[in-house]
């Protein structure tokens, strides 16, 4: 008999593991293949560009944004196979992981949730369907997160659970740092008020997540240490990046009388000031006594909004949002749950998700950037740690023992109108992930062509306007990046080590360039922006039109000629 119930658990746990992987695998291979797979923004196509080859000419581990204990066996594989789309089935599988993780251990040994929780993550995964069918690592480093906590919260006293928490936490931490950050106030509120409610011992949960934290933070700088990137050049890249962001992010760019008296210490003149506001920065001074001043100066002058206006702005982009109903659906069910079985002891749960979501959304509205790529996993990760709470306080084969009738009433009632509502949410941006992703293709087609225009000229030298092609944001499964006879004028990455040495040395090779930018229609002309103007400076000649570029998308490209005649 034992050894026969024995035989019973085991199958069970097979069968949970197995559950568990089919349902993210189904359905982010149904996401694909009807909406297809892009990347949110062209940071990642960027990134496996910098990975394989395809921005320097050689394969490389530093992306600065992704530690290196990711990037390096991602290079690797890049190394030995360059064709196969490595980071974008990296993303797909960390996203697989995650949910696979949620469910495996909202549902462990408890077979009465083998159809609650995997409808439930399935119903949340379609609200959200941004988050697959538009993928980014900022939205995969949160959702890790969120993942490593299902682990703790769920099965606390299990030790393979306390393994999970670290491994997710730190795969987060190595993916977004800010992204693995951002969560820890919700997770460890939860964790504390479920533990606090359950009548457990609290300093034991935190201790697991302080000391987690700790050594993640610390293997972080480590793995900094061993691949150089604590050297003075990536530290004076890091200082300037910080900076960079604190500009172009929060759209904040000062004029040059702002900060002219900072600049003229470090010789930078009013032409590349003005050439590094319109986003051109190979030609930069990496000093990072500069980058920290003009950090400062930013800071300093920045508006702040005052605690009314906060608030305001947290409502507006969580309350006032659809994508919010699923997570006040499932908090009006947690009250219900709570009064149903009389145990109010979880009240403290709630209020600590509400705190926590106070001070995460408050926070980014201090900062004053608000973006789908970290918005909307946020409202996901709310909608799960809801769930974990709501799975905490009903032990259904307990819960049903009385009125068991009306229990599963309730309970299914509630999983019904979850996926009710998470479907007339996931709708609209199902819909036009559709559309954009269709679009997508054709703009990465378009692209291709200006590729192959300047292919086709191999003793030329081109750089591409970064700004006409901030469309291109790339299809996650589809070969990326390679390297071909072209060079981005800016981008996140022009300032990187090994970037600033290809575009020395790819400049070599002609005796002048061409620049190749989108035609606006007079719209918006580009070759009266700061960049422009600043290679007409440096060269000495003034650019000339050489000819026209007709793309797939309709669209018109303009390709300006510069002779380097002077300095």
């Amino acid at each position: 008999m034992i050894i026969k119930e024995k035989k019973v658990k085991e199958l069970n746990k097979v069968f949970s593991v197995l559950l568990s992987i089919a349902v993210p695998v189904i359905f982010v291979t149904a996401v694909i293949i009807r909406c297809g797979n892009t990347f949110e923004s062209n940071d990642d196509l960027f990134i496996s560009g910098i990975l394989s080859g395809g921005l320097t000419g050689e394969v490389d581990f530093h992306t600065f944004f992704i530690s290196n204990w990711i990037t390096m066996p991602i290079s690797l594989l890049y190394r030995m196979n360059a064709s196969i789309p490595w980071w974008g089935l990296f993303l797909l599988a960390m996203i697989i992981l995650s949910h696979a993780i949620i469910i495996y251990y909202s549902m462990r040994n408890k077979p009465e949730r083998v159809v609650i929780v995997p409808l439930a993550d399935l119903a949340l995964s379609f609200a959200y369907i941004h988050m697959i069918g538009k993928i980014e690592f900022t939205s995969v480093a949160i959702l890790l997160a969120v993942a490593g906590y299902s682990c703790l919260i769920m099965e606390r006293e299990k030790r393979s659970a306390a393994i999970w928490f670290f491994v997710l936490e730190f795969l987060s931490y190595c993916m977004r740092s800010e992204g693995m950050l951002l969560i820890q106030p919700l997770g460890l509120l939860m964790l504390s008020g479920i533990c606090s409610a359950e009548r457990e011992r609290i300093k034991m949960g935190f201790w697991k997540v302080l000391i987690t934290c700790l050594i993640i933070i610390a293997l972080g700088f480590l793995g900094k240490v061993i691949t150089g990137e604590n050297s003075k050049e990536w530290k004076e890249f890091s200082s300037f990046n910080k900076m960079r962001a604190e500009i172009y992010d929060y759209g904040q760019v000062p004029s040059y009388s702002d900060v002219k008296e900072i600049l003229d210490k470090y010789g930078v003149t009013e032409k590349q000031w003005e050439a590094f506001s319109d986003y051109s920065l190979q030609d930069w001074n990496m000093d990072s006594k500069l980058s920290k001043e003009l950090l400062r100066e930013v800071r300093r002058t920045r508006k702040t909004s005052s605690f009314t206006a906060i608030i305001s702005e947290v409502y507006r982009n969580t309350l006032a949002r659809p994508e919010v109903f699923p997570a006040l659906m499932m908090f009006f069910f947690a009250v219900i749950f709570m009064f149903l079985l009389m145990k109010l002891r979880y009240l403290r749960v709630l209020i600590g998700c509400v705190i926590a979501h106070f001070l995460i959304w408050g926070f980014m509205c201090y900062r004053g950037r608000v973006i789908d790529r970290v918005s909307i996993p946020l409202m996901l990760a709310e909608c799960f740690f809801l769930l974990f709470a709501i799975l905490s306080m009903t032990d259904i084969g307990k819960v049903f023992e009385k009125k068991r009738t009306f229990k599963i009433f309730i309970v299914y009632a509630g999983l019904a109108g979850l996926i009710f509502i998470s479907y007339k949410v996931g709708l609209k941006p199902y819909r036009g992930i559709i559309k954009e992703n269709e679009s997508q293709k054709i703009l990465m087609e378009s692209f291709r062509q200006l590729e192959d225009y300047c292919e086709a000229r191999p003793n030329e030298a081109f750089l591409f306007d970064i700004s006409s092609v901030g469309y291109v944001h790339g299809e996650s499964l589809k070969k990326g990046l390679v390297p071909k006879n072209y060079k981005f004028h800016g981008g996140w990455f022009a300032a990187m080590p090994a970037y600033r040495e290809s575009m020395e040395e790819y400049l070599k090779k002609d005796n002048g360039f061409s620049y190749i930018v989108y035609d606006y229609d007079k719209e918006r002309d580009r070759m009266d922006r700061g960049a422009a103007k600043y290679y007409e400076y440096i060269t000495g000649s003034k650019p000339v039109l050489t000819d026209r570029i007709n793309v797939s998308s309709g669209g018109v490209f303009l390709v300006y000629r510069y002779d380097r005649k002077t300095q």
